[in-house]
């Protein structure tokens, strides 16, 4: 924002000072034939060269801080010449038309004069002023050097020669004029030869410099012929000021010898022209590519770059990827080249066994493939680059030439250092499509982990009765993991524990279903295996083929002192009783396995008689299946084992144990499901 003010106040004074001189001129010249006096002609030209500053200064702003390219600055300088011819060659007919009474003749007597004279001086000055700034431009332009004290220096002399005009009538002074004309010349020619700007063109643009050159060139000449002429027109510039066409004419100068200069510039750099420009097509094109290799682009658009940027690198007639995708070869990114005739090559390739690890390139061998299959064009040549990376090989790059176009050299350097770039690009644009997939199951993980957090009970029943203790450990890949507890009374407590199959954001919304289900099922159904047939004949509309649900249902009676259980393909029930842990597995299929009467006749409740310190363990196999480094299973012995030597502990405690045990066993290995735990003590039995 500041840079922006600190521009648009420089700006604003460059204008003030062009007004104000242009207004400070414009009263003088108004006036200059009313005063007689030397003073007053020493002011009109000091106001001259204040004007002439202000035009330059205004000139320079208006070009500061832009970019032109070199042939648009060249075609505007022809064009203000060609004005500015204009506006010398047809002086005379101008004034003419103007004043008609004039003829040959002008004074500046007249007020009509003075001010025709004033704003006709003023249109020279500007188009003189701006073709010299156009100048400096191309002088400048590509220079690597600070060249501002050549320049400056020939600026200074070309002003001082200039003022030797007022020394004309002098001839015992004639040899300053002669001394500064010939430095200002010697100082003209120096600069003109320094252009460095043309090698960095292409060679149809170097083409077309050089007829502009011409015609620039033929310009300045006549411009400086007409202001070397005495007649009408110089009458009319020395009224304006006697400087102002000595000055015009060593721009001309300048400008003359500087596009001369050009011409034959641009005529020696023509032989390389062409040499160079694929030099600049190869490094323009690898330093886009580099560029795309820290970047991100979508795989297609990537894959046609590719083929498009190698078309111009080898300067062939097509190209196309031969992709690896699920063991089978597929072309990709056809440029030039139609599908049909891909695939014959390709397939011509595969047979001939040219599809190597190493770069290869094919010649005088498609000629009689192209008769034999009528390919659309008759391709000769062919290279193949394969596109690799340190881990496999993901394709090739196929670039094709026609007829007895070979492949030399720079085409195979060229093509082969591309084809490094092509493929580092092709893989972090599939590392980048790897890395959005992991982003997306993240988040939807996350969501399955809220959905999952909010389904489990925020806080365990509270019974003197019973001692609940309750344990859940997510995997990093979220499952259906879930209990619950319905409290149907103070003496009877439903206990549910399920599992639902598959991973993800799916198995968190079915999990949700569960807990609906089994929260309106318990609030009218008492028995776990009716609860159990009525959840699977619900669950029947919603759930996919490949899902199933195992849970275990158990009503515990505090009054009777008893568990009815039952369990469709759960993880069995163990309860640790007088220092012995009973396994208890009725039968049963899970939820969704089946939607017939098979599904109820296959499910059994068993009725289980419970004492004091009895504790029940309802877990799900995240526990029995965690694994170590030899991918053996923690496995149900190893679990009844922690509990038996933790008979006589809290609930608490005896969690506690069992996650270390895993901890121990597992030590460090990934955990691939997650891990619920359901400990229930009966306490005070009488």
């Amino acid at each position: 924002m500041d840079f922006n003010l600190k521009i648009s106040r420089e700006e604003t004074l460059r204008i003030k000072l062009l007004f104000w001189s242009l207004t400070l001129f414009f009263i003088i010249r108004i006036f200059h034939s009313s005063f007689e006096l030397w003073l007053f002609d020493l002011l009109h030209e000091l106001l001259f060269f204040l004007t002439v500053t202000a035009v330059l200064i205004y000139s320079l702003g208006a070009t500061e801080g832009r970019k032109f390219k070199p042939l648009s600055m060249v075609v505007t300088v022809g064009i203000l010449n060609l004005a500015n011819l204009l506006l010398v060659s047809y002086a005379e007919n101008i004034f003419n038309w103007l004043m008609p009474e004039l003829k040959l003749k002008i004074s500046e007597s007249d007020f009509i004069v003075r001010l025709s004279v004033y704003f006709y001086g003023l249109l020279l000055l500007f188009s003189s002023a701006f073709i010299f700034v156009g100048l400096r431009y191309l002088y400048y332009l590509r220079q690597n050097k600070n060249l501002n004290i050549y320049f400056n220096t020939m600026s200074i002399f070309i002003v001082l020669t200039s003022l030797t005009t007022y020394l004309q009538g002098y001839n015992e002074l004639k040899f300053i004029r002669i001394s500064l004309a010939t430095v200002t010349t010697i100082l003209i020619i120096a600069n003109s030869l320094r252009i460095s700007w043309i090698a960095f063109l292409t060679k149809k643009e170097k083409h077309t410099l050089l007829g502009l050159s011409i015609i620039v060139f033929v310009f300045f000449v006549v411009n400086s012929s007409y202001l070397n002429d005495e007649g009408l027109f110089k009458s009319i510039l020395n009224l304006f000021s006697p400087v102002l066409s000595e000055l015009m004419n060593w721009v001309m100068i300048f400008g003359a010898l500087y596009f001369i200069v050009l011409f034959f510039t641009v005529l020696f750099h023509l032989p390389t022209a062409e040499a160079f420009d694929r030099k600049s097509r190869e490094v323009s094109s690898l330093q886009y590519f580099s560029k795309l290799i820290t970047g991100v682009m979508d795989f297609s658009e990537l894959t046609e770059t590719i083929t498009e940027t190698c078309l111009k690198l080898g300067n062939a007639e097509a190209a196309w990827i031969i992709w690896f995708k699920d063991e089978k070869k597929e072309s990709l990114a056809l440029n030039n080249i139609g599908y049909s005739d891909a695939d014959v090559i390709t397939n011509y390739l595969i047979d001939e066994k040219k599809l190597t690890a190493s770069i290869s390139f094919v010649e005088n061998n498609l000629g009689e493939l192209s008769t034999i299959k009528k390919l659309s064009k008759p391709y000769s040549n062919i290279g193949i680059l394969p596109l690799k990376t340190h881990k496999a090989l993901m394709g090739y790059l196929a670039i094709a030439k026609t007829g007895e176009n070979y492949f030399d050299e720079e085409d195979k350097n060229a093509i082969s250092t591309f084809s490094e770039y092509a493929s580092l690009a092709l893989e972090n644009s599939k590392l980048f499509k790897d890395s959005l997939e992991k982003e997306r199951i993240e988040k939807e993980l996350d969501v399955a982990r809220e959905i999952q957090r909010k389904i489990l009970p925020e806080v365990n029943p509270e019974n003197k009765l019973l001692q609940i203790t309750t344990s859940f450990i997510p995997a990093f890949e979220v499952g259906g993991d879930y209990y619950d507890f319905f409290e149907l009374s103070k003496d009877e407590i439903i206990v549910v524990i399920a599992d639902v199959s598959g991973k993800g954001i799916s198995a968190a919304f079915i999990m949700a279903e569960i807990k609906g289900i089994f929260k309106s099922l318990s609030k009218t159904i008492k028995q776990p295996r009716e609860i159990l047939i009525r959840a699977n004949e619900i669950l029947h509309s919603s759930l996919d083929k490949n899902i199933f649900v195992s849970a275990s249902v158990g009503l515990i009676n505090l009054k009777d002192n008893t568990l009815l259980f039952s369990r469709a393909g759960h993880c069995s029930l163990i309860i640790l009783s007088d220092n012995k842990a009973n396994e208890y597995k009725p039968k049963g299929m899970g939820l969704g396995l089946n939607f017939s009467d098979k599904f109820s006749n296959s499910l059994e409740q068993i009725k289980i008689y419970l004492k004091n310190d009895d504790l029940l363990v309802f877990y799900t196999d995240g526990i029995t299946e965690a694994k170590n480094f030899d991918f053996d299973d923690y496995g149900i012995n190893r679990l009844k084992n922690v509990l038996l030597k933790s008979s006589n502990i809290c609930t608490d405690e005896v969690s506690s144990n069992i996650m270390k045990d895993i901890h121990l066993f597992t030590n460090g290995q990934m955990q691939y499901d997650d891990i619920t735990l359901v400990l229930i003590k009966i306490k005070n039995y009488k």
